[in-house]
Formats: C-alpha cells, sequence, structure tokens
C-alpha cells in the first residue's frame, strides 16, 4: 500500500504533464464541454463509494477537485491537442467504447 502522503501523488502526476508541456512548448487550453460535470462527479462518488474506497464525504470536495484539475487539466487538454490523442471524460462512457 502506498503510503505517501495524498499531495505527493498529485505533485508526481501534475510534474508528469506540466513538464512535457514546457519541453514541447504547448499552451494550455480549454475543453468546450466539461470532462467531470457535477452530476458525472456524484455518480463516480457514488461507485467508488460502492466499491469500498474511502473517500472524502464533505460539501468541500467537489471544489477541492475543481481546484486541483485546475491547475494541470488545460496542460494535459493542451498536450492531448498536440499529440493528436483523444481525452476521454473520467467516467466510462456507457457504450464501453
Amino acid at each position: 500500500m502506498n503510503n505517501l502522503p495524498p499531495f505527493s501523488n498529485f505533485s508526481s502526476s501534475h510534474i508528469a504533464v506540466i513538464e512535457p508541456s514546457r519541453v514541447l512548448a504547448v499552451k494550455p487550453q480549454v475543453m468546450a464541454e466539461a470532462r467531470l460535470t457535477s452530476s458525472d462527479y456524484a455518480q463516480m462518488r457514488a461507485e467508488l463509494k460502492d466499491s469500498g474506497i474511502l473517500i472524502v464525504d464533505d460539501k468541500g470536495a467537489e471544489a477541492r477537485l475543481i481546484g486541483f484539475r485546475c491547475t494541470f487539466e488545460p496542460f494535459l487538454i493542451g498536450l492531448a491537442e498536440y499529440l493528436l490523442l483523444t481525452l476521454h471524460g473520467w467516467l466510462p462512457s456507457p457504450t464501453g467504447a
């Protein structure tokens, strides 16, 4: 089991997205539609909870996740566009595609 503080995982992931963006001179981009809507967030929380995964269950959790996402997701979107990759949503598609 990983005994690192949660923010160290975030920091590592953040660096893994930001540094390639800098090296490739990719500018941050904004997606036309949200990758994780409030209803998707609620569904994700419910599925994680049903799977037995301990999650933070307070009113500010979604806002904190949005704050984290704002720091790296524009770079992730820019990288995906630069590398011609499809950036999927946070939940699997209903069709399984």
